[in-house]
């Protein structure tokens, strides 16, 4: 599927975002910025390193199946 990649910088976030050509929707983008920037004002910083995100559109209108990792069952949801 031919798509337009993008290029974001703002402030201490870069950013890709690919667009698919004939529909405008994301097909892919991938994020990143410092840990400490959700710190802000904090000393010293709540977490450190560096937080990514990577979301890729594979299927449209297709079910999809996420299972919870084996890891994750009986953990407490963010929030609540």
């Amino acid at each position: 599927m031919p798509t337009t990649q993008y290029h974001l910088e703002e402030g201490q976030l870069t950013a890709d975002v690919w667009v698919a050509d004939d529909a405008g929707h994301v097909i892919r983008l991938v994020a990143a910025m410092p840990a400490d920037a959700f710190s802000e004002g904090q000393t010293p910083p709540a977490a450190s390193g560096t937080v990514r995100m990577e979301y890729n559109l594979t299927s449209v209108n297709q079910p999809l199946n996420i299972e919870t990792p084996p890891e994750c069952v009986g953990v407490t949801p963010m929030g609540g």
